[in-house]
C-alpha cells in the first residue's frame, strides 16, 4: 500500500500545535485513515505519537498521567494537547493585540498582512473581519508615503487585497530608488586595499565602470544631489541646506566636508559609530552586554551574495571568487565563506532550520548587526555550535540571520583556529589557489589509478583454496549493501564473476553518515596463506627527527587510497567475496588483506623518494620546509609526481602552508612534537579500569604519549596485567609497611586480640568454634612485641590474609612451594585449604600443571568369533599414496587396500568387498577422521546393524590394534617402495600379507589364517612339513591372549582413576595446538567403560570423549599419589614434607578456535576439520566398575609394595 505525503515531526518548543494537527488531518484524509473502526483509530494514535519529538512525547505522557499515551484514545490525546497548547483565550485581550499591531521595519508588506490575519483569527470579528483588517493594515504602516497613498482611497471601497497591492507598489518603488542612491554613494567612496591591484581614477579615487542601479557611467553628476539624470541648474534640491555643514545649495551626500568629520549617532538601544579613515567608511557595532565576546568594535560586512561576487568592504568585484572553507558544524559538512572583515560568524535561517533547529533552540541576543551601507540585519537569535576544521574542534558562536544567503565565518573563528591573517590574505591563499589551479585534476574527486605498475599477491605453496558461503545481511541494511555493491561495480573496483575457488564472506559496517562500508573477511581465507611483505612503517620518532628546523607544513591525504592501486589478473581471484548478489572480485587493492599496508607503503615511498622534507605514513603525506619558498617548491614537486602517477587527493583533508599541523595524533610545529589536546582530554577523562580489557586499553592509551612522561623508564609499571587486576580486586588491605601497623591490626582483630589475651594469661576450659583452631595449638602460641606467633611463624591477622595469599601466589609456584614458603613465615587457620583452592581456581596454575600419571592399561576384550569386532584406520599418504587398513580383533587378520581418496563412498565400496568374503562384523572401532564420522558412513553402519565405536580424540592407544596394524604395514610398504617403487607394488603387498596371515601371532600364538578359516594357508613349506591332526586349541589361545595382555599391563601406567558422573574435572583441550594441549574445566556426563568418559566443558553444550589419561580431578589439590587430603594442622611444626609435586611445566597456549559439536577431534586424513562423534555406542572394554577402594598398601610402577611405618601408639 503506497503512502501519500509525509508527517512532519512535532517539536513542542518550536512548532505550532494547531498547524501540526491540521497537517496530520490532511495526511489521514490523503491516506484514507478514518476514525470509524477501532483499528483505524489505533493507527491514527500510533501515527500521532510517532510524529512527536522526545520532548513532545514526554509532555504528552505527563498530561495524560496516570494513563499512558498508548492506552488513551486518539481524540482524548488531541483534546488534552489542545487544552495545553490552545487554551481558551480572552477575546478583548486578543483584540488589544490586534489593534496594537504595527508593521515592523524589517517586515515586508505581505508578511505584515499575514501577521494581521493571524492575530485576527482569535478576535471573533465575524462579518466585520474585512473592515477591521483593512483599517489596521492602513493605520499600522510605518511608511508615510504608503499611508498617504492609501488615505486617498475610498474607505467603503478599499479592501485588504487592494490596500496590500498599493502598499507593495509603493514599497517596490522606494526600494528601487534607495538601491540606486546607495549604489552611487558606495561607489563614490574610495577603497584603501583590495586583493586585486586596481588603479584609482584621477578624480576621487573611485573605480571606473558602471555602478549597480546607476545611470550612464559617462554622464556628469549633479553637484547638489549627486544624480546623473539631470543638470545642477534644474535640480529640485538646489534650494535646500546641507545637514552636515549647514550651507545652502547641496545635500549631505555631496558635501565636501563629509570625509573629514567624525559623526557619532546614538540610538536608544545601540550605538552606531561611523569613522572616516583616509576616505574609507566602515560601520561598527558598539556592544553593551556582549562586549566581552570580541573587541569594542565588531565590523561585519554585507552578507548579500550576487552572482558569486567577492566582497571587499561591500565593494563588488567579479575578478575573484570568495574564500570558502569546508568545515563540519555539529556533524554537518558546510562550505562557509571566510570574511576577515566580520567580527562574528553568521548562519542563514534556511540552514538553521534545515540542519539544527530540530534538536536545538536559539538563545536571545540584544546585539544588532549592520551591513556596510548601514542597513540593519534581522536576527532570529544566537547559538553555540561545535565546528571541526583540520581535525580540531572549537565551539563557535553563530548569529542566525533571517535572509542571509551564505554562511559566514568571521574573525572569532579565525582567532580560535589560529589563522594567520597576513598569510591568509596575501601569501598562503594566493599561492594555494595557484597550486590548486595548477593541479586541479588531483582534486577532481574521482577515483585515481596508479599507472606505474600493478600489485601482486603471493601465496604460499601447497595452499588449499577456501570457499565460504555468503553471510546473511540484515534486512535493514540489504538495500544499502546492494546499492554499495552497484556503486563499486560502476566505479570499477568490483567485478562480478560466476566461478571462483576462493570466496570470503563480507562484513557490512554502518558509517556515521548512514552509508555502508563493505569489507571482506579475509582472515578466514587468504590472509593465512599470503606471503607477507615485511616492509616497515615509519615510527613517529623517525618522522620527527627528519623534520628538524622546519617552519612550514602541508599535509596531503589520498582519496580512496588502497583502491587507487590495481591488482594483476592472477591476484584478483584471491580477493573474491561472496555476497547475497553473487560473487565479486576486487580489481584493486582492498582493505582487509594482511599484505595491503606493506605493499601500499612500499609503492608510496618509491614514488616520493629523493624529495627532502617529505614523510609518508600510508595515505597521509607530510611536507615540511624551513622557508616558504622551499616549502612551495617541495609541495609542487610532490603534487607533480602524484599527478604523473595517476593518483587523486581528497581536498577536504589536505592542508597547505601551516605553521603547525596535526599528524598521526601529534601536533608538529617548528619547536618539535607536541601532545594533541584531544588525546590528553581522552586520557584525563578516562574511567578507572575495572577489568583486564579496560586496563590494557588504558595502558595502551597512556603509552601512546610515553615519550612525554618524565622519567617514564623509572616509573613503576605493570608487567602482568591479569595479576594486577586480581590484586586490585582482592579483598583486604595491602601488607603492612611497619611493625606499628601490624600491632594495630592485631588489636583491631577481635578473634586474635582475644587469643593473645588467653595466651598471656590462661585458656578457659571451653572455647567457641572460631577459637578452636588456636586452642589445639595453644602450646605453640606466644606473644612477641605485641605480635602473635606460632613457633617461628607469625599468625596473620584477618585483614592481611588476602594480601598474604596474593603474595604467596604471585609467581604461580604451585601448592607445594606455596605451602613451603608459608611454613617458614606465616600461619593462620585454614591456610592450607586456602592455598589449595586458590591454585585449583587459577587458570595459569592449571596450565602449568604436568599431566597426571597414566592409568593402568585396560585392554579390549577378546571377541568370541572372527569379525566380532574389527578396527579400521588409514595409512599414509606415503609418496602420495593412501592405504586403508583393517584388522580383526579375534584372529588378528589384516586387510590393506590402496585407496584413491578419503571419501566415505570409496571406503564403503572397499568394505563391501571385504564383507562379501568374511561377513558383516558386529562392531567397528575407528578414530575420529572425517571419513569415519560422516553421515554417509554412519548410515551404512546403521543399515547393516553394525555398532560404530569412536575412540577419544588424541588417544591413539584406545584404537591400539589398528595403530599397531598400521605400523606393521607401513614398515613393509616403505621398504617395498624403496626396493621396487610402484611398478610391481601390488604383487609385493599381496605376498607380504600372505606370509603375515600364515605366521603365528605373538598374542594368540597361532596364525591369523588358522583362526579365520580353521586352518593355515597352504604354502611352499607345506611340501616338506608333517601333517598334524586338528585339535581344539581355542582354550589355549584364549589363555595366551590373557597372559600377554596382563604382561603388557604390568609395564604400563599405574592404578585406574575413577570419576563419578557430575564430577568437575580438568579436560585436555586440543583446539589451539594439538601438540601442546591446555587444560579446561569440564564435567563428567557419562562413563563408557573403565577408562572412557564423555565430558562437557563449561558454558558450552560441547561434549568430548576423553580417555582417563586426558582427565584430572578439579577438586581441591590433593596428593598426586592418591593419599587422603591433609592439612598442616596434622603435621609436626617445621615439617617440610608435601603430598604433591610442584608445577614447573611451561604455560600453555590460549584458546583461539572453536571445536566440533561433540568432540575435539584430530584432523581428518585429508587435513580437513574433524567432525563430531555421531553415536555413543557401548564400549567393549568391560563393564563399568566402581572406583577402587583406597588401600593402605601402595605399589610402585614396578610392583614393589610400600607399607606404611608402624608407629607407637600411647
Amino acid at each position: 500500500m503506497s503512502i501519500y505525503g509525509k508527517v512532519p515531526v512535532f517539536d513542542c518548543k518550536t512548532d505550532e500545535w494547531v498547524v501540526h494537527v491540521a497537517q496530520l488531518n490532511n495526511f489521514f484524509i490523503a491516506n484514507g485513515i478514518d476514525d470509524i473502526t477501532d483499528a483505524q483509530r489505533v493507527r491514527r494514535r500510533a501515527i500521532l505519537l510517532n510524529s512527536m519529538s522526545q520532548d513532545s512525547y514526554r509532555l504528552t505522557r505527563d498530561l495524560l498521567y496516570p494513563n499512558t499515551p498508548e492506552s488513551t484514545d486518539y481524540k482524548a490525546i488531541i483534546a488534552a494537547l489542545d487544552g495545553h497548547f490552545d487554551p481558551k483565550k480572552c477575546i478583548y485581550a486578543e483584540r488589544q493585540k490586534f489593534y496594537s499591531a504595527k508593521k515592523d521595519p524589517h517586515e515586508s508588506m505581505v508578511e505584515y498582512a499575514a501577521r494581521l490575519r493571524g492575530l485576527a483569527s482569535a478576535c471573533c470579528f465575524g462579518i466585520a473581519l474585512e473592515m477591521c483588517l483593512t483599517d489596521r493594515f492602513v493605520l499600522g504602516l510605518d511608511t508615510a508615503s504608503a499611508r498617504e497613498k492609501l488615505f486617498r482611497e475610498d474607505p467603503n471601497q478599499l479592501k485588504l487585497n487592494k490596500a496590500l497591492e498599493v502598499a507593495c507598489a509603493v514599497e517596490s518603488a522606494q526600494r528601487i530608488v534607495s538601491a540606486g542612491d546607495s549604489a552611487e554613494l558606495i561607489k563614490s567612496e574610495p577603497v584603501l586595499y583590495t586583493d586585486s591591484q586596481r588603479k584609482a581614477t584621477a578624480s576621487g579615487g573611485t573605480r571606473g565602470g558602471r555602478a549597480r542601479g546607476g545611470g550612464d557611467g559617462g554622464a556628469p553628476r549633479c553637484s547638489v544631489c549627486g544624480a546623473r539624470s539631470h543638470d545642477t541648474s534644474v535640480c529640485g534640491y538646489r534650494h535646500l541646506s546641507c545637514n552636515l555643514c549647514g550651507a545652502k545649495g547641496h545635500l549631505k551626500r555631496m558635501c565636501s566636508k563629509r570625509y573629514y568629520v567624525h559623526n557619532e549617532i546614538t540610538t536608544k538601544k545601540d550605538k552606531i559609530v561611523k569613522k572616516q579613515h583616509n576616505g574609507m567608511q566602515n560601520n561598527y557595532i558598539l556592544e553593551g552586554s556582549d562586549r566581552d565576546e570580541c573587541n569594542d568594535f565588531s565590523p561585519i560586512n554585507n552578507v548579500r551574495d550576487i552572482n558569486n561576487e567577492s566582497r571587499i568592504n561591500t565593494i563588488l568585484c567579479k575578478e575573484e571568487k570568495p574564500i570558502s572553507l569546508e568545515v563540519i558544524v555539529r556533524g554537518v559538512t558546510l562550505s562557509m565563506e571566510v570574511d576577515s572583515g566580520s567580527g562574528v560568524s553568521a548562519l542563514p535561517a534556511r540552514i538553521w532550520y534545515m540542519y539544527f533547529s530540530r534538536n536545538l533552540s536559539l538563545g536571545e541576543s540584544n546585539k544588532t548587526l549592520y551591513t556596510y551601507s548601514g542597513s540593519a540585519l534581522r536576527l532570529l537569535g544566537m547559538c553555540y555550535l561545535p565546528v571541526t576544521y583540520n581535525n580540531v574542534t572549537h565551539n563557535i558562536k553563530f548569529y542566525v540571520v533571517e535572509n542571509g544567503p551564505v554562511p559566514l565565518l568571521g574573525r572569532d573563528f579565525m582567532t580560535k583556529f589560529n589563522f594567520a591573517f597576513i598569510s591568509l590574505n596575501y601569501c598562503s591563499v594566493d599561492k594555494e589557489k595557484f597550486i590548486l589551479s595548477k593541479y586541479k585534476t588531483l582534486f577532481s574527486g574521482g577515483l585515481g589509478t596508479f599507472n606505474k605498475y600493478k600489485l601482486t599477491l603471493h601465496l604460499k605453496e601447497g595452499v588449499t583454496p577456501k570457499f565460504f558461503k555468503a553471510r546473511p545481511v540484515p534486512f535493514a541494511l540489504k538495500d544499502k549493501v546492494s546499492a554499495e555493491l552497484d556503486r563499486l561495480v560502476r566505479a570499477g573496483i568490483l567485478k562480478p564473476v560466476s566461478y571462483s575457488n576462493y570466496a570470503s564472506p563480507i562484513v557490512a559496517v554502518l558509517k556515521k553518515n548512514n552509508d555502508v562500508r563493505i569489507c571482506g573477511d579475509y582472515s578466514m581465507t587468504i590472509n593465512k596463506a599470503l606471503i607477507i611483505d615485511s616492509y616497515p612503517l615509519p615510527k613517529i620518532s623517525e618522522l620527527c627527527a627528519s623534520l628538524h628546523d622546519c617552519r612550514y607544513f602541508s599535509r596531503l591525504d589520498l582519496s580512496n587510497s588502497y583502491n587507487q592501486f590495481l591488482l594483476d589478473d592472477e591476484s584478483q581471484k584471491y580477493t573474491c567475496i561472496n555476497t547475497h548478489k553473487g560473487l565479486f572480485v576486487y580489481t584493486r587493492l582492498v582493505f582487509g588483506l594482511s599484505n595491503a599496508p606493506a605493499l601500499f607503503q612500499r609503492a608510496m615511498v618509491q614514488l616520493l623518494q629523493g624529495i627532502d622534507g617529505v614523510e609518508c605514513f600510508l595515505d597521509d603525506l607530510l611536507i615540511a620546509a624551513p622557508t616558504a619558498e622551499l616549502h612551495w617548491e617541495r609541495v609542487d614537486l610532490v603534487l607533480s609526481r602524484l599527478r604523473d602517477a595517476g593518483l587523486m587527493l581528497q581536498r577536504s583533508k589536505c592542508s597547505f602552508f601551516q605553521n603547525k599541523i596535526e599528524y598521526l595524533g601529534f601536533v608538529i610545529d617548528r619547536f618539535g612534537l607536541h601532545k594533541n589536546p584531544d588525546k590528553i582530554k581522552a586520557i584525563t577523562q578516562a574511567r578507572v579500569p575495572g577489568n583486564v580489557r579496560q586496563l590494557k586499553s588504558f595502558l595502551g592509551l597512556v603509552n601512546f604519549y610515553r615519550s612525554f612522561i618524565p622519567q617514564a623508564a623509572d616509573t613503576a609499571h605493570v608487567d602482568d596485567v591479569t595479576s594486577y587486576v586480581n590484586a586490585l580486586a582482592a579483598a583486604g588491605a595491602p601488607l603492612p609497611a611497619s611493625l606499628d601497623e601490624l600491632r594495630a591490626a592485631f588489636h583491631k582483630d577481635k578473634v586474635l586480640s582475644l587469643v593473645m589475651q588467653y595466651v598471656t594469661k590462661s585458656w578457659p576450659r571451653k572455647v567457641s568454634s572460631e577459637l578452636l583452631p588456636y586452642n589445639r595449638c595453644q602450646h605453640e602460641l606466644y606473644v612477641d612485641s605485641g605480635v602473635l606467633m606460632r613457633g617461628h611463624r607469625i599468625v596473620v591477622p584477618t585483614v592481611y590474609r588476602a594480601a598474604v595469599l596474593q603474595e604467596l601466589h604471585a609467581a604461580h609456584l604451585g601448592v607445594i612451594k606455596m605451602k613451603m614458603i608459608a611454613r617458614e613465615r606465616c600461619w593462620y587457620p585454614g591456610i592450607d585449604s586456602d592455598i589449595e583452592n586458590m591454585v585449583s581456581n587459577c587458570g595459569r596454575c592449571i596450565s602449568l600443571r604436568p599431566s597426571p600419571a597414566k592409568a593402568r592399561l585396560e585392554s579390549w576384550g577378546w571377541p568370541d568369533s572372527v569379525f566380532g569386532r574389527i578396527h579400521l584406520d588409514y595409512l599414509g599418504p606415503i609418496h602420495g599414496k593412501i592405504f586403508f587398513v583393517l584388522v580383526d580383533a579375534h584372529s588378528k587378520w589384516i586387510e590393506c587396500e590402496l585407496m584413491s581418496n578419503f571419501l566415505s563412498k570409496e571406503l564403503i565400496n572397499k568394505l563391501k568387498k571385504i564383507f562379501s568374503r568374511f561377513g558383516i562384523p558386529n562392531k567397528i572401532v575407528t578414530d575420529n577422521a572425517k571419513t569415519f564420522v560422516s553421515s554417509e558412513f554412519s548410515k551404512y553402519c546403521t543399515d547393516n546393524g553394525i555398532t560404530h565405536i569412536l575412540s577419544p580424540a588424541y588417544s591413539p592407544q584406545s584404537n591400539g590394534l589398528a595403530e599397531n596394524a598400521v605400523k606393521t604395514c607401513k614398515r613393509f610398504i616403505v621398504n617395498a617402495i624403496k626396493d621396487c617403487g610402484f611398478k610391481d607394488f601390488a604383487n609385493h603387498l599381496d605376498n607380504y600379507l600372505f606370509h603375515y596371515r600364515n605366521t603365528p601371532h605373538c598374542t594368540t600364538g597361532v596364525s591369523p589364517a588358522s583362526l579365520m578359516f580353521g586352518r593355515n594357508l597352504r604354502c611352499k613349506l607345506d611340501l616338506i612339513a608333517v601333517k598334524h591332526s586338528n585339535l581344539d586349541r581355542k582354550p589355549l589361545i584364549h589363555k595366551n591372549v590373557l597372559v600377554n595382555q596382563n604382561r603388557q599391563k604390568l609395564y604400563f601406567g599405574g592404578k585406574i582413576k575413577a570419576f563419578s558422573i557430575g564430577e568437575k574435572v580438568w579436560v585436555r583441550d586440543y583446539r589451539a595446538n594439538p601438540k601442546r594441549p591446555t587444560w579446561i574445566l569440564g564435567q563428567v556426563v557419562a562413563r563408557l567403560g573403565k577408562v572412557l568418559y564423555d565430558v562437557t566443558i563449561q558454558r558450552s553444550d560441547i561434549i568430548w570423549r576423553r580417555h582417563v589419561n586426558q582427565l584430572m580431578s578439579a577438586k581441591s589439590h590433593n596428593s598426586s599419589r592418591g593419599e587422603a587430603a591433609w592439612t598442616f594442622e596434622d603435621m609436626d611444626v617445621g615439617s617440610t614434607a608435601g603430598p604433591s609435586a610442584s608445577h614447573d611445566t611451561p604455560a600453555s597456549l590460549p584458546l583461539n578456535s572453536p571445536e566440533g559439536a561433540l568432540a575435539a577431534q584430530p584432523p581428518g586424513p585429508d587435513g580437513g576439520e574433524a567432525a563430531p562423534v555421531l553415536t555413543h555406542a557401548e564400549s567393549d572394554m568391560g563393564d563399568v566398575s566402581p572406583p577402587p577402594q583406597t588401600s593402605t598398601t601402595m605399589r610402585t610402577r614396578s610392583g614393589r609394595a610400600i607399607k606404611p611405618p608402624k608407629r607407637l601408639v600411647l
